[in-house]
């Protein structure tokens, strides 16, 4: 086997591990968590906040509070 054809094999190979891995990658980013659904579209916000004192939030909810309590504004379809 000559220079050539060892070069031939070894391109081949190479390209066929590219595109496996390409594959797999694409398919790693394509599927959400839980590995069926695609991941949602961003919302553009990356913030989370944990709440260090629960607690604090039942002594906030008074019933007074919640008496006066309004819902939150909801988006409306168009």
């Amino acid at each position: 086997m000559g220079p050539s054809k060892k070069r031939k094999i070894a391109l081949t190979a190479g390209v066929a591990v590219a595109l496996v891995t390409a594959g797999v990658l694409w398919r790693a980013t394509a599927v959400g968590t839980n590995g069926n659904t695609p991941p949602s579209p961003d919302s553009g916000s990356t913030s989370v906040r944990t709440n260090p004192d629960p607690d604090s939030v039942e002594r906030y909810w008074t019933q007074e509070r919640m008496d006066r309590a309004e819902p939150a504004p909801m988006p409306e379809d168009d």
